[in-house]
């Protein structure tokens, strides 16, 4: 289906699995991704606007657990990335939920420390595509 935008047609966009075992395809009524910002700036409530309107919501993917007084004050000394994977699984989650598991991406720089463990806990709990910057992301077809 396409979307009209001011009296402009505009084209569904179609994603498919590039992973051999997948089948998986999924069409954007609305062509449009949202940019996904560092440091909290892009969170569930624009990714998951984004994607109830038909498009493809993207969450930012670094920076997150420091802003957040609990995951700080308990995984910071110990682990310091540890807080930012814990609470991008919490923003997958309640991404997911509000836009009833629709098509949500998270956009994470290759070039940060824990780029191939944080992009496996992506896929783990389940967002449809990573948006890949600041490098190559060779490690990506491994996970």
């Amino acid at each position: 289906m396409d979307s009209d935008i001011n009296g402009e047609k505009l084209p569904s966009l179609t994603f498919r699995s590039h992973h051999p075992k997948s089948k998986k395809e999924i069409t954007l009524d609305l062509p449009i991704i949202n940019g996904g910002m560092g440091v909290g700036v892009t969170g569930p409530a624009l990714a998951s606007e984004v994607t109830n309107q038909g498009g493809g919501g993207v969450l930012t993917g670094v920076g997150l657990g420091y802003p957040f007084q609990r995951i700080l004050n308990k995984y910071l000394d110990e682990k310091p990335y540890e807080a930012n994977r814990l609470a991008l699984i919490d923003w997958i989650k309640e991404t997911k939920e509000k836009c009833n598991g629709g098509f949500v991406g998270v956009n994470i720089m290759v070039a940060i420390y824990d780029f191939k463990e944080l992009a496996y806990n992506c896929a783990r709990s389940g967002v449809d595509f990573i948006v890949a910057g600041a490098g190559l992301p060779t490690a990506l077809p491994d996970i």
